[in-house]
């Protein structure tokens, strides 16, 4: 056996939550682990503290890694093979022109978002000035 203060990387994901449910998966098997962040993505920079911090490596003991990356190997075949096609899947495939829901870029969705602030700061107002009215 192995020198038991080894670590081996088992997973390496995009943020600190996928991490976690890594290392959830793990400890439920009863593998301990530990997270390190190895890089900073541009939410991390543009959000600080607000962001979950970058990319992270999963670690354990060496003489556990072929248990770990077997157990994920696992999980990853099973979620992947449990996930179903979304209900409307077919709807929005034979949908032909027109507008379709969720497919303008951020700058139409800030518009719209704009436009409907505007168009309820204005009915407020027009209610508050009736109410002051009477």
């Amino acid at each position: 056996m192995g020198d038991t203060t080894e670590l081996a990387e088992v997973a390496f994901v995009g943020d600190e939550v996928q991490a976690l449910v890594i290392q959830a998966l793990l400890e439920e098997h009863g593998i301990p682990s530990i997270q390190q962040q190895v890089g900073v993505d541009g939410m991390f920079l543009a959000y600080g503290a607000l962001s979950s911090g970058g990319s992270r490596q999963v670690l354990v003991h060496a003489h556990r890694a072929d248990e770990a990356r077997a157990l994920l190997a696992r999980a990853r075949a099973e979620d992947e093979s449990a996930i179903p096609e979304p209900v409307n899947a077919g709807y929005l495939e034979e949908a032909q022109g027109g507008w379709k829901p969720g497919r303008y870029g951020p700058i139409g969705g800030y518009a719209r978002a704009f436009l409907v602030s505007i168009l309820v700061m204005g009915f407020v107002f027009g209610v508050f000035m009736l109410l002051r009215a009477v």
